[in-house]
């Protein structure tokens, strides 16, 4: 089982999975570029070390296979869509701590570009983006915790676009546009894959993801305050942005090349980043969008409800399997011929 990147960079090392990259790469699509020819061709996991203009290497591909999932875990594969509804279930509240490896260093100048390699992942995208953030926020009324995947455009130094457009981070801020107020946000970066797979659960109104990421990890969640807003973030996380979402204001964000395998842009909120904090030698992890890795997380999220609820109302054939292909749209039943 994995309790932070880190930990499961060292697993899929030991196990043969990951691989190191030595040669220099540019961020502005060449790291992109390596990180799905190595994921269609080698199929393993990678860690690009030297990366032009940055001494902070670079991960990738970690989720390219369901096994990799499975390794999170801490199953095997056959046990991973099992094990994944039954640890959804038994939800375990998070921890606060008072200290951190994510604030060893606290950058004095908020400079996004500086600090994090963030990929210009393809030809036409209208910037570098960071495709695995994780932004944590907090109902202005009700101070229940929510926390998604958003992808995040890096508009200049400090200023970040931002897709909010499902909740529950989408009505946070909806609620504190009605108080004519910012929304205080908390961008995580490198947290552990059980964290990352609580954050895109699709959870019930009112429910904090980081209890059922504590639910995968069968241990609870360790936060850590952040320094500037009123957040909690994962305190094994390599990168910490710490920011408001400015209210009533919207700026043109992409073009991006999404998950569909189209590109998308939109009028989306605008934040600022008033400190970054970070490890004392962090790591950056990146996910190429339309790739096996989006497949594998789909399907992680969508193929254990499936395969019960068609055992369950689908009593005239005895289902065995099931797998889901192209983002979901496609889904292949395997049944007991008679």
């Amino acid at each position: 089982m994995s309790d932070s990147l880190r930990d499961f960079l060292a697993q899929l090392e030991a196990s043969g999975n990951l691989i190191h990259f030595g040669e220099e790469l540019d961020i502005k699509h060449e790291v992109a570029a390596a990180m799905k020819y190595i994921g269609q061709n080698i199929g393993k996991a990678v860690i690009f070390d030297r990366v032009k203009g940055y001494n902070v290497p670079i991960a990738a591909n970690l989720f390219g296979k369901q096994k990799f999932l499975a390794r999170a875990f801490g199953v095997n594969e056959e046990a991973l869509g099992d094990t994944y509804l039954t640890r959804a279930k038994n939800q375990i509240p998070p921890r606060l701590v008072a200290k951190a490896p994510v604030q060893e260093v606290i950058e004095k100048e908020v400079n996004i570009r500086k600090v994090i390699p963030v990929l210009i992942l393809h030809e036409k995208d209208a910037g570098a983006y960071m495709s695995t953030a994780v932004t944590i926020a907090k109902d202005p009324e009700t101070g229940i915790r929510g926390m998604g995947v958003h992808r995040i455009q890096v508009k200049d130094q400090d200023t970040i676009g931002i897709f909010l457009a499902t909740p529950p981070l989408s009505d946070f801020l909806a609620k504190a546009e009605r108080l004519g107020k910012p929304l205080d946000i908390a961008v995580a970066l490198g947290v552990s894959p059980l964290v990352f797979l609580g954050a895109i659960f699709f959870a019930p109104k009112g429910i904090d993801k980081f209890e059922i990421a504590g639910g995968f990890a069968q241990t609870p969640i360790e936060l850590v305050k952040c320094l500037s807003v009123d957040v909690e973030v994962p305190a094994e996380a390599e990168f910490v942005l710490e920011g408001q979402v400015i209210p009533n204001q919207r700026e043109k964000e992409g073009p991006y090349g999404e998950s569909t395998g189209y590109y998308f842009a939109y009028d989306n909120p605008v934040a600022k980043i008033r400190k970054i904090t970070h490890r004392a030698q962090p790591i950056y992890h990146a996910l190429a969008s339309f790739s096996s890795e989006e497949e594998n997380l789909v399907g992680i999220m969508t193929r254990p409800y499936l395969l019960d609820t068609l055992r369950r109302e689908v009593a005239a054939v005895e289902i065995k399997d099931l797998n889901l292909f192209a983002m979901g749209g496609i889904c292949v039943v395997k049944i007991k011929k008679t």
